[in-house]
């Protein structure tokens, strides 16, 4: 690659150089380059060698099957709390779902808060809307050496059934209960 560079040790006087990071070196010419086919490229060397027997040769590979899409495990990560989630309200003007938080890990109180809908997964759209359930996961993982803050927004697809809804559910079995006739033993 040639970089247009103006060195700091060489003031005024702008150099076409190899490497960029290289100051010392003298300008280099570029190297011609020959495409053969589509698949191959050939690096005509005619500094290192002279006959066309001695090209390099460069083969592009065909790319790589894309890997199915799904979370990827980092051994280095730990997570630092989970969140179950109801969402209360969606405003699809200001894009914003108001959610109620409870804490899966420690002793920390209920609380709201308004999440983004551009934190929602495109698969997870049409899930948002209240009454809908979801995990809030905040982990930190070790990247390259340094701290990764990082979060995960996932809805469940079944949502649970709530206290009322289970009391309602039961106070109508109940009734129904009431109103049936009892059947004769058989003896």
């Amino acid at each position: 690659m040639l970089v247009q560079t103006t060195s700091p040790a060489r003031r005024g006087r702008s150099s076409r150089i190899a490497d960029p990071f290289d100051f010392q070196s003298e300008p280099v010419a570029p190297k011609p380059v020959e495409v053969v086919r589509s698949s191959t490229v050939f690096y005509d060397r005619t500094d290192l060698a002279s006959s066309v027997s001695q090209r390099a040769e460069k083969a592009f590979l065909a790319p790589l099957p894309v890997k199915s899409v799904g979370t990827q495990v980092d051994t280095d990560a730990s997570v630092i709390q989970i969140w179950e989630g109801r969402v209360l309200s969606v405003d699809l003007q200001s894009e914003v779902m108001s959610v109620l938080l409870s804490a899966r890990i420690g002793q920390v109180a209920d609380h709201t808060a308004e999440i983004d809908l551009q934190w929602v997964a495109d698969q997870d759209r049409d899930l948002v809307q209240p009454g809908a359930v979801f995990y809030l996961t905040l982990f930190k993982r070790l990247r390259r050496g340094s701290v990764e803050n990082a979060q995960e927004l996932r809805f469940r697809r079944r949502p649970a059934w709530s206290r009322q809804q289970i009391q309602r559910i039961q106070a109508d079995a109940a009734m129904i209960r009431s109103k049936m006739k009892a059947r004769p033993i058989a003896e």
